[in-house]
C-alpha cells in the first residue's frame, strides 16, 4: 500500500517566491518558500518547493537541494525523494501540485558568507539530472535551478 500523506491538489497555492522552470519536460517548478534568516552554521533552513506535473512520470526521481558558496562549494545539502520519501514522482498525477518541504542542514564547518540554493532532480540509479529549461524554454547549464535569493550564513 502506498502512503499519501497529503490530499492531492490541482490548485496552485500561495507561493512566496514565484519562479518557473521545466525539468525533463515532465515537471514544472513553480517557486519556493524559504524560512527567514538568520541562517547559522550547524543549523538548518526550511525550504518548500512547489512542483506541478506536466505528464505522468515513469521514474521516481530524487530532488537535490545544495547550498553553494561563491566558489560553488557545497555548504549544506539534502537529497531526497519528494515528500520526505513519501511522494515519489512516479506516483504524481498529471497536473497535480506537489508541496515539497525540506530541512536543509548547514554544515558546521561551512565558511560564513553568501550562499545560493540550487535545486533539481536526478535518477538515483544513473546520477543523470533531468534537463532544466528556464521560463523562456532555454536549456540551463548544469541542469539545475538557482533560486533567486542570496543567503547570508553567519558564524554563530
Amino acid at each position: 500500500t502506498e502512503a499519501i500523506p497529503q490530499a492531492r491538489t490541482f490548485t496552485v497555492p500561495e507561493i512566496e517566491h514565484r519562479m518557473e522552470a521545466t525539468l525533463g519536460e515532465q515537471v514544472r517548478f513553480l517557486g519556493y518558500d524559504l524560512s527567514p534568516p538568520p541562517y547559522k552554521r550547524g543549523g538548518t533552513l526550511h525550504l518548500t518547493l512547489y512542483w506541478q506535473t506536466i505528464t505522468n512520470m515513469e521514474k521516481s526521481y530524487t530532488v537535490f537541494v545544495h547550498l553553494l558558496d561563491k566558489n560553488g562549494m557545497i555548504g549544506g545539502q539534502w537529497d531526497s525523494v519528494p515528500g520526505g520519501g513519501l511522494l515519489p514522482t512516479n506516483s504524481w498525477l498529471k497536473g497535480e501540485i506537489i508541496t515539497d518541504e525540506y530541512e536543509v542542514p548547514i554544515r558546521a564547518g561551512a565558511p560564513p558568507g553568501q550562499y545560493v540554493i540550487e535545486i533539481g532532480m536526478y535518477d538515483r540509479y544513473t546520477g543523470e539530472r533531468l534537463q532544466v529549461l528556464d521560463a523562456n524554454g532555454k536549456p540551463v547549464e548544469g541542469d539545475r535551478i538557482l533560486l533567486g535569493q542570496k543567503l547570508q550564513v553567519d558564524r554563530w
